[in-house]
């Protein structure tokens, strides 16, 4: 529906894939070191507030704080080179419209529990948080199971200002900020 309405905006619309993104691993390493990284520059005495966290967002900073520095650098290494080839991917498209999330939110009264053996589902928006491509989430209409939904525009590196101008042309055209979920209106 978010292609069909593009192309009545304009738009040309070409099928293709950006670059693989890079193995979990690698992503996870490097994400770990920068959370830690960037908690620390917010507040230097972060380390006696770890009992604060959520028990996903301790393991993620702990993480951070004994990865070795070599796994570091391998991981900067392989999101570079990612992020470098998904810039010049961009050289053929001026902007890629995703999904958000590669299946709907659970109502929460439904919600899986989350593990190993069932990670967060496929989530598109981290994706290019690591490559520096700006990228704007939005909500485009309700799944059958009354949760909204939502579509990822993302721009070439440093046109933000076209990212935002392709998400408001799509909210000018279908609405939704006095839309709300069947189940918000219910009880």
């Amino acid at each position: 529906d978010a292609a069909d309405l593009l192309r009545t905006l304009g738009c040309e619309m070409i099928e293709s894939d950006p670059p693989q993104q890079p193995p979990s691993s690698a992503r996870g390493l490097l994400v770990f070191s920068e959370e830690y990284a960037f908690a620390l520059k917010l507040m230097p005495d972060f380390d006696d507030h770890l009992d604060d966290l959520t028990s996903y967002a301790k393991n993620m900073i702990e993480s951070g704080i004994t990865q070795p520095a070599w796994e570091y650098i391998t991981a900067s290494i392989v999101r570079e080179t990612w992020a470098a080839a998904t810039h010049r991917w961009f050289r053929d498209f001026d902007f890629l419209l995703a999904p958000v999330m590669s299946e709907p939110a659970p109502r929460l009264d439904e919600r899986p529990k989350l593990g190993p053996d069932r990670p967060w589902s496929g989530a598109f928006l981290p994706i290019f948080n690591a490559s520096g491509n700006p990228a704007a989430s939005v909500p485009f209409g309700f799944h059958g199971n009354g949760m909204p939904l939502a579509v990822q525009i993302v721009g070439r590196h440093g046109d933000d200002v076209g990212v935002l101008r392709v998400s408001a042309a799509i909210e000018a055209a279908r609405p939704w900020a006095g839309e709300w979920p069947a189940l918000a209106k219910e009880g």
